[in-house]
């Protein structure tokens, strides 16, 4: 059986073959390049650039033999970094180190070797650039041939430093773009607790401030089912679990509440999160950061009561009106007039109730569209279409009264007069401006009044009194459509809904 010299095995040796993390990777150009050159300058019909592990050999290019490693017992290479300079074997039968290898007393029956040692500049030797002939060769190589040789081998080692460096290079990179990324995402959250999870090994990283929100005892290494067994069994639909972290399947930015590890006290946290995916599109870490809104959400929920108290109130100050109108005005013989009176006020009332859901801050578009028309009708007589707009709170009260006005027209003289009329109500974004169209059918034939009352000065006025107003008194039914700036009608300025 053929020896291993023990240099093979050495520690220090295998640890730098280790850090070329060449072993068992895809075939390279660069690599099998330098085999068929060393085939044609040295004339033969094996040539390759073999890495010599403890166990094996593993050739990373190879010409002219189909296998692509041997166990290390069939190594002649182990021989030439034994030697620590270039091997050249001319007859492997007569040669003691090589003599009873099984290569050589059987198939493919090699019989020369010749091997450059691809050595670190460091001094280490981690393989060759050999050439192998099936016949003895007298003499071996030339000089030239030699020389030819070594110097593929110095080409093979300086792409191996080039592979080195770029992966080092690559990695130093992925590591600056992982910590810019939790750096905004800090910043973005306040910088109050930061973590990363790898969705591989669900190993979870976190900093101090991360547990110290949880009220866990700081560890570097902390469990993510010990964080995600503090929160509320309500909220966990909201939280990230490992196969919910496996297919990205997860809101990224949520709050729920949780039982303090440490004191057991409530508290609200905001997580916000970011996948980082690998080349195919698949989730290999989550980053994100997380901090406590108690204070943010106790506040909230003052608000919150403090508009419905102010909604009741306000509900209250227009029943008053209402009470005192009817008072002032029971005398007057015009009861339609006064009638059209607390209705109008009826209809700021409900879209007030709107405006309280949302903390007065604004309202639903269809909503607001639903609630107006609800007093005239059965829904099944009115179709509504339009994206869902979140309203400026002077825009819900106008568009409010403008329906009604609109509403109690057709209930009068219009489509909802008879039983087999109906209404449709559109409208959408067109460039800068927001369109709303009224349209009739079903109803008796119109004609445009003679006489303008109120509520036709006020549809005049179009939405928020700009004025732009199209009407069409079409005898099939009556039309209309207004036109508005978007920022005067939108929350927000105008952003898109």
């Amino acid at each position: 059986m053929t020896k291993v010299p023990a240099l093979v095995a050495n520690p220090v040796r295998l640890e730098k073959l280790g850090l070329y993390n060449i072993l068992d990777t895809a075939a390279e150009v660069a690599f099998d390049d330098v085999v068929m050159l060393a085939r044609k300058l040295c004339d033969t019909p094996i040539a390759l650039v073999s890495l010599v592990a403890e166990k094996r050999q593993w050739f990373k290019a190879v010409s002219g033999l189909g296998i692509c490693e041997t166990p290390i017992e069939q190594s002649v290479c182990a021989h030439a970094i034994d030697q620590g300079s270039t091997l050249n074997i001319p007859d492997l039968t007569r040669d003691a180190r090589t003599r009873e290898n099984t290569l050589v007393t059987g198939a493919p029956f090699i019989r020369f070797y010749a091997g450059a040692p691809l050595i670190t500049p460091k001094g280490q030797l981690l393989g060759t650039v050999c050439v192998i002939d099936t016949v003895v060769r007298p003499g071996g190589l030339s000089p030239d041939q030699i020389e030819s040789l070594e110097a593929l081998a110095r080409q093979v080692m300086t792409q191996l430093e080039l592979r080195r460096s770029k992966m080092e290079a690559e990695a130093l990179a992925a590591e600056q773009r992982h910590s810019e990324l939790r750096l905004r995402l800090a910043q973005d959250a306040g910088k109050i607790g930061s973590f990363e999870i790898d969705i591989a090994t669900n190993r979870m990283t976190v900093t101090e401030q991360f547990c110290r929100v949880y009220g866990l005892p700081f560890n570097r290494l902390t469990a993510p089912e010990d964080v995600e067994a503090l929160v509320y069994p309500e909220d966990k639909a909201a939280i990230s679990t490992r196969d919910r972290r496996q297919h990205a399947d997860m809101p990224l930015v949520v709050e729920y509440r949780i039982r303090k590890a440490d004191s057991g006290q409530t508290a609200w946290i905001s997580r916000r999160a970011q996948f980082e995916r690998d080349a195919e599109g698949q989730p290999v870490r989550l980053l994100g950061t997380v901090h406590d809104v108690t204070d943010r959400r106790y506040v909230e929920d003052q608000l919150k009561l403090m508009n419905v108290e102010l909604g009741h109130r306000m509900k209250n100050s227009m029943t008053l009106v209402q009470t005192i109108a009817s008072q002032t005005l029971r005398k007057v013989v015009d009861r339609e007039s006064v009638s059209a009176f607390n209705q109008r006020i009826a209809a700021l009332s409900r879209a007030q109730d709107a405006l309280v859901t949302q903390n007065w801050l604004s309202a639903q578009m269809r909503n607001i569209v639903e609630i107006a028309l609800s007093a005239h009708g059965d829904e099944g007589r009115f179709a509504i279409t339009g994206p869902d707009i979140d309203l400026e709170p002077k825009a819900a009260l106008s568009l409010s009264l403008l329906l009604h006005e609109l509403a109690t027209n057709a209930v009068k003289y219009g489509s909802l007069s008879g039983t087999h009329g109906s209404v449709e109500v559109e409208w959408s974004k067109s460039g800068s401006q927001f369109v709303l169209g009224w349209r009739e059918t079903g109803g008796p034939i119109v004609r445009e009044p003679e006489r303008k009352g109120l509520g036709t000065r006020l549809i005049d006025m179009g939405l928020l009194g700009t004025g732009d107003v199209a009407k069409c008194y079409d005898p099939s039914g009556f039309r209309v459509q207004f036109r508005v700036p978007i920022e005067l009608m939108e929350h927000g300025g105008g952003s898109d809904a």
